[in-house]
């Protein structure tokens, strides 16, 4: 595990890798005894890449999808409350 701050400061515990993320979901989940869960989850997720074909990503391209993806995060974040912005006024306009 380690530290990072989300976009609030807050520090927060990441995953290094997708084994140890879904490690920490399926704990959450499933509690102590959670190593079953882990291991069939685990296998259906291998099974799939290898089904794919999925290509085997250099950290620095992982690095590139992990910035798009918290961009795209955030844009999202903000339509979200623009659109909740908007439907508040038309909702004011439509009461007056």
């Amino acid at each position: 595990m380690k530290e990072a701050d989300d976009e609030s400061g807050r520090k927060r515990k990441m995953a290094v890798g997708w084994k140890e993320q879904l490690r920490i979901i399926c704990k959450e989940k499933e509690g102590k005894d959670c190593e079953d869960a882990f291991k069939k989850r685990k296998e259906m997720i291998e099974s799939s890449i290898k089904k794919y074909n999925y290509p085997s990503l250099t950290e620095n391209q992982q690095n590139a999808i992990r910035i798009m993806a918290v961009d795209l995060y955030n844009k999202i974040k903000v339509s979200g409350v623009n659109a909740d912005t908007l439907y508040v006024e038309l909702a004011k306009s439509f009461a007056e």
